[in-house]
């Protein structure tokens, strides 16, 4: 008589997972140890409360914002009755989670003793597919030109040309074009103007390729022997990630190899994987099975600057109706990855076989993981240029003295500021000095590099120079520049013309610049003064010079064809087609030695749409 061993009990969960998840970096002010300092505060760690916007803006010198929609599951009406604890409130939710962390269980452990699951996402598809489309540009033009006189392609329609041609019709050449011209790879960034943040360029088809998850489990008897083999797998886009989980993984399948005998059936393989948080005896059939979301885990991983990885304990959010949380523990400069999951407080019935005594069994179970969120925590935004910018002339030391005052920013981060001065509007900004005041911990490294003799080292701030050089017969234009803690520069501040009449016996200053002009473009906001004698100063000339030719050839060659916005529509900014504009460009020849002229008109065409 044939005798079947006993199947295996199975339990089966499934908890909604979080959609939607999402994070933002927040810089309100500067501390002068941002870069180690992840201690955070209360008022911003944990549930996201909007009354508290003022008072965290003010405490709070920065913080990640988490967003996401909420989840929820059908339970019974008297679900909240069935629970052997109390959760009515957050305080009891989170005191409930915190005490039992290492009891959570993920839905799928409870399904499978003896396996390990990995969610794997791949953040940097977008970067990864940029270098394999300009390597196989790069083998497939050297072979094409081996032995022959020719170029490798120079645009980005001519390699999407070439790839095209011998790639499977499934592929879209404009989608080859896509990757192939990688706009992050060229430091094109997004800005938000809600957060007042930049973000580099994400195309759509890489963030929604970006944002898929890999989930699989793997018997823990061979995780480690996987594992190893594809971390060696030179073309596995996961190797780097998987490698911070080598040694973790052998020691988990070697622990697993000591427990099992094949030959014997082991009691140990047909026990639930649960680990209850409380039991109760109750009698049978006084009770039921019940489900509720109590609140939320999120998953955080450090990325330090110094290329180190930390795992932070999870950030509890004991709320389950809420959409946002804040994470204000940490540092400026690291780089973090988030997920998110959802916690269930489930009962079970249970049955003592030896004395037939029912049970309410009750667990936490979590959702498997959202697509993690990368954020860097860095600010962009360069500091306003100094206020009040006023002249002095002190007439016992015979000496001009400029003040200023410090810039109105709330991220009170600015540490540095810069004297210029020039002769006239044609002369480029000289350095006069630099007054370096920056009280961070750790420096960022400077991408100015100043002479050394200019550079005022202070442990105070100081909002007054003294020009020992300026004298009753000088005539100098002046500027200044302030600078943070992150090596952003400020534009120009106002720029006045200085001198001395010496018939009143006055310093006259006179605007001739309003503050914003770029430290490469001074003349940008020029006032147009004949008196100043600068009244044909212009940033570009409106023609050119030739001579000695017959023929010219005009090029349209646009950087971009058009701008978008950071979900990809486009804005309309930009229209190649003169026939969109209902107009065109009038190009004037004009001969000097003839006295005659022609006006060619020139129309553009868009040949990818037929315009």
């Amino acid at each position: 008589m044939t005798i079947s061993y006993p199947s295996k009990i199975m339990t089966v969960l499934d908890v909604p997972e979080v959609r939607k998840f999402r994070t933002e970096f927040q810089y309100n002010f500067f501390e002068k140890d941002e870069k180690t300092n992840d201690r955070g505060n209360t008022v911003a760690f944990g549930v996201y409360d909007e009354n508290n916007e003022v008072l965290i803006s003010r405490k709070v010198p920065r913080y990640v914002r988490l967003m996401f929609e909420t989840v929820d599951v059908r339970s019974n009406v008297s679900v909240d009755n069935e629970f052997a604890v109390d959760i009515s409130t957050a305080s009891n939710v989170h005191r409930l989670l915190h005490k039992n962390m290492w009891r959570i269980q993920s839905e799928t452990d409870v399904a499978t003793r003896g396996y390990s699951s990995l969610n794997l996402q791949d953040r940097e598809i977008e970067t990864k597919a940029s270098r394999s489309m300009g390597l196989a540009v790069a083998v497939r033009s050297q072979s094409e030109t081996k032995g022959k006189k020719k170029d490798l392609p120079d645009s980005r329609a001519d390699v999407a040309k070439l790839l095209n041609s011998v790639t499977s019709s499934r592929v879209a050449g404009n989608w080859i074009m896509k990757v192939s011209g990688k706009l992050a790879d060229q430091g094109v960034y997004s800005y938000s103007t809600r957060t007042r943040q930049r973000r580099r360029y994400r195309s759509s088809w890489s963030r929604e390729l970006a944002n898929v998850n890999h989930y699989s489990q793997f018997n823990d008897k061979f995780l480690g022997s996987i594992l190893k083999k594809s971390i060696m797998d030179p073309a596995n886009p996961f190797a780097g990630e998987l490698s911070n989980l080598a040694k973790q993984s052998l020691d988990l399948q070697r622990t697993a190899r000591l427990q099992s005998n094949p030959g014997v059936i082991s009691d140990y393989e047909f026990i639930p994987n649960f680990r209850p948080i409380m039991t109760k005896p109750v009698s049978a059939g006084t009770y039921k099975n019940a489900v509720k979301i109590i609140g939320y885990l999120v998953d955080k991983i450090e990325y330090t600057s110094d290329r180190r990885v930390r795992r932070h304990r999870p950030i509890i959010i004991a709320a389950s109706s809420v959409s946002s949380a804040l994470d204000s523990k940490v540092k400026y400069g690291s780089a973090y990855r988030y997920s998110i999951r959802a916690i269930a407080m489930v009962q079970f019935q249970a049955l003592n076989e030896e004395t037939g005594q029912a049970y309410i069994t009750t667990g936490l179970i979590s959702s498997r993981p959202s697509p993690s969120s990368h954020v860097v925590c860095r600010e962009y935004n360069p500091p306003p240029p100094p206020q009040d910018l006023d002249f002095i002339w002190d007439y016992r030391d015979k000496k001009m003295m400029m003040m200023w005052s410090f810039p109105v920013t709330s991220t009170r981060d600015v540490k540095r500021f810069q004297v210029f001065r020039r002769m006239t509007v044609n002369d480029p900004y000289e350095l006069l000095a630099e007054y370096d005041f920056d009280d961070s911990e750790i420096p960022d490294p400077r991408k100015e590099t100043p002479r050394s003799s200019r550079v005022h080292e202070m442990d105070e701030p100081s909002t007054i120079y003294v020009d020992y050089e300026f004298t009753k017969e000088s005539e100098y234009i002046y500027t200044l520049c302030s600078i943070d803690a992150h090596d952003f520069s400020s534009n120009y501040s106002q720029q006045f013309l200085v001198t001395f009449d010496v018939n009143t016996n006055r310093l006259v200053k006179k605007m001739i610049s309003p503050e914003g002009a770029p430290k490469p473009y001074p003349n940008f906001y020029l006032i147009q003064n004949s008196n100043l004698g600068i009244g044909d100063v212009s940033l570009t000339s409106d023609s050119i010079t030739d001579s000695g030719h017959q023929k010219c050839s005009i090029f349209f060659d646009p950087e971009y064809l058009s701008i978008v916005d950071e979900q990809d529509h486009d804005l309309g900014l930009l229209s190649v087609s003169t026939k969109d504009t209902e107009g065109r460009y009038k190009l004037q020849v004009i001969n000097t030695d003839r006295q005659k002229s022609q006006i060619v008109s020139i129309d553009v065409k868009d040949l990818r749409t037929g315009k």
